[in-house]
């Protein structure tokens, strides 16, 4: 069913549920039963349009030289997420980490291993392409509210119960404020180290005092949210040369020192599996 704009907030908010895939057929025959049953379920009280973005020029691996400025970029990333994360961190110590970093990777002499990190480099950058492309198809559509699933999103018995809560936290919020949620994790908290900045937490929800991302396999955003993003990458177009995780860790950052405030909850535990994590698939890098 496609979506009309809900302007009025008496109205229940519209929905897309955006599929980014890669044409695994394996993947693809598992998630989207399940997308479409959650379309279903959600279609009773809700507008719901269900879109894919899949497309994808041929993969040609990155030249050393954008591979170098990538990596160059990312240890800049990790020093501010640190800073953004309020962890105690000296600019000096990780302006000397970086430096060793790139100096070791990009000094190798395993041919095998600079293909690989070419390679995984083009696909980083295609894969936040897809991100975004749902993100302009969204905004297109009129919907209120960004369901988006990467196809290595693993559905468990419960997920679509789950959502539905999500959807009805959502709906309990203010649609002017911006609100991020993340539905699939992937990496641990102790590898975050974001538990110092959790404000709450119930048998469902872990609520955050700024926004934190875990992993871009399954997360909520609203239309407020995604226009500010796409906004700033019109202001700061290089950002879509960093891979889908990270660069959306630098558009909340970017929020922030903008002095907007994010609504940010996770599901806890998580309403869908992150599949290249838990063994379900193999990672598309690899």
């Amino acid at each position: 069913m496609s979506a009309s704009p809900s302007n009025n907030d008496s109205l229940p908010p519209s929905i897309c549920l955006a599929l980014i895939h890669n044409h695994d057929e394996e993947r693809n025959s598992r998630i989207r039963p399940e997308i479409a049953r959650l379309a279903a379920l959600l279609s009773s009280g809700h507008l719901v349009q269900t879109i894919e973005v899949a497309y994808q020029a041929t993969l040609r691996p990155h030249d050393t030289w954008l591979a170098f400025k990538r990596d160059a970029a990312y240890q800049v990333l990790e020093y501010q997420w640190k800073k953004y994360r309020r962890l105690d961190v000296s600019i000096f110590r990780a302006t000397v980490d970086a430096i060793k970093f790139l100096k070791k990777k990009y000094q190798s002499k395993n041919r095998d291993a600079v293909t690989r990190w070419r390679r995984s480099s083009a696909i980083e950058t295609t894969v936040t392409d897809k991100h975004i492309r749902a993100w302009d198809s969204f905004l297109e559509s009129d919907c209120d509210i960004l369901m988006c699933f990467e196809d290595d999103a693993v559905f468990r018995a419960n997920s679509t119960d789950k959502l539905i809560l999500v959807i009805q936290e959502v709906v309990s919020m203010s649609r002017q404020n911006n609100i991020y949620a993340d539905l699939a994790g992937g990496c641990a908290l102790s590898d975050l180290f974001i538990e110092h900045l959790i404000e709450r937490k119930d048998d469902i929800f872990t609520y955050y005092q700024k926004p934190v991302t875990n992993t871009a396999c399954a997360y909520l955003l609203n239309r407020p949210l995604v226009t500010m993003f796409k906004e700033t990458l019109v202001r700061l177009p290089s950002l879509r040369l960093i891979g889908i995780d990270w660069m959306m860790n630098r558009l909340l950052m970017e929020l922030e020192k903008q002095g907007e405030i994010c609504q940010c909850f996770h599901t806890d535990p998580t309403a869908l599996k992150h599949g290249s994590t838990t063994g379900d698939f193999v990672a598309w890098e690899r």
